[in-house]
């Protein structure tokens, strides 16, 4: 997905900044759900103290996934077989 450019090159540092504030004083916090400016939509970030508490789940065929015709509409993505 190509990203904006003034979405790439605007300065993150409150962000920035608000995560690693909540990270280092916030030990019992795995994360943040937040709204993403690039898709507007929910996004989730999990901080590296989480990774080895996640596993990965019914897994299966990506042509397969129900979310797949959505998101590749809603991302402007076509693909050729």
């Amino acid at each position: 997905m190509a990203v904006p450019a003034y979405l790439r090159d605007e300065p993150r540092t409150p962000p920035s900044a608000l995560s690693r504030a909540l990270y280092e004083q916030h030990t019992g916090v795995d994360g943040i759900l937040f709204n993403s400016r690039l898709t507007s939509g929910d996004s989730l970030a999990i901080f590296d103290r989480a990774i080895g508490r996640l596993a990965v789940k019914n897994i299966g065929e990506l042509e397969h996934h129900s979310e797949l015709p959505r998101v590749l509409r809603d991302h402007g993505i076509s693909i050729q077989l």
